[in-house]
């Protein structure tokens, strides 16, 4: 009994390791969508899809013409990427008083969606420079649009993250940006779609698999000592 509470104790461990070294960004498919499996949201492979900076609205109207017909790789509910008010974790933070809540701007804004996959997902730090851009390709140092308008001039401003720096802020939306979109979920193997992935990286079953053997090797060895 006691051989086996130890075998059980050691697999939690393991299964918990192997659970936190999966936390990644996965290439399951290879059907140009990016699955983080922090944050469970696919993005865009080609972060430039969309070729040319433009207005907010024409990005908006973008990352919707995606889910056209059977939508980007098979896949729809693609948008741009959503920036949460209030965020503790930006730097800045600015009082709006009235009914608004604080509204956090300038560097390590990790509430946002495109601020975490930057500072949490890729690891880059604030003030940049953009040293890693991990699985992505044709990454822009230039302003991307967010999704979510400004609270206080809704109508004409919204949210945007620069990555060159990590930098989020608000600007007109008639200025030129650049639009990436992402969508919650990720892709099952055999098409369709799900809320969490159902593959493994080659990293998590090459170190379940190794964990395992060592465990097993270890309790032989204990029993051929007796």
């Amino acid at each position: 009994m006691k051989r086996i509470s130890i075998l059980v104790s050691v697999l939690v461990m393991v299964m918990g390791f192997s659970v936190s070294v999966q936390a990644a960004l996965v290439d399951m498919n290879n059907d140009g969508t990016i699955y983080d499996t922090a944050t469970q949201l696919s993005w865009l492979k080609n972060t430039n899809t969309a070729g040319t900076p433009m207005t907010w609205s024409q990005a908006v109207a973008w990352a919707a013409s995606l889910n056209t017909g059977s939508g980007f790789a098979g896949l729809t509910g693609w948008r741009l990427p959503a920036t949460t008010e209030p965020d503790a974790t930006c730097s800045l933070q600015y009082n709006l008083g009235g009914s608004f809540p604080l509204q956090g701007y300038a560097y390590s804004c990790t509430g946002s969606e495109m601020g975490y996959l930057y500072y949490v997902s890729l690891g880059n730090v604030a003030g940049g420079p953009l040293t890693n851009t991990g699985p992505f390709t044709n990454m822009q140092t230039g302003p991307y649009w967010s999704g979510t308008v400004y609270a206080p001039q809704p109508a004409s401003n919204a949210w945007h993250f620069q990555f060159y720096g990590g930098v989020q802020d608000t600007n007109d939306q008639l200025a030129n940006y650049y639009a990436w979109a992402v969508r919650p979920g990720a892709r099952t193997i055999g098409g369709g779609s799900a809320s969490t992935p159902v593959g493994y990286s080659p990293q998590w079953l090459m170190i379940t698999f190794v964990s395992l053997t060592l465990v097993g090797g270890i309790l032989l060895r204990r029993r051929m000592l007796r």
